[in-house]
């Protein structure tokens, strides 16, 4: 999970610590994979991870107003 929520793959945001339980808490890590590569929203959080400071309300504000923002 770290890699792929993070910007160096080394150091997890604080904010995504309880999003990365959840992934890797699920039942079946499988359907979580294929969420990880097929939802806009999992895209989405790629992008936001890159950027910690981004992961705030402004910010998802000023992206375009899709399911996967929301």
């Amino acid at each position: 999970m770290t890699d792929l929520l993070s910007a160096d793959g080394a150091s997890l945001a604080q904010l995504l610590h309880p999003l990365a339980a959840v992934l890797t808490g699920a039942d079946n890590p499988y359907r979580v994979l294929q969420w990880l590569r097929r939802s806009p929203a999992a895209h989405l959080l790629g992008r936001l991870a890159l950027d910690p400071e981004a992961l705030n309300h402004k910010s998802l504000d000023t992206l375009p107003q899709r399911a996967a923002a929301a």
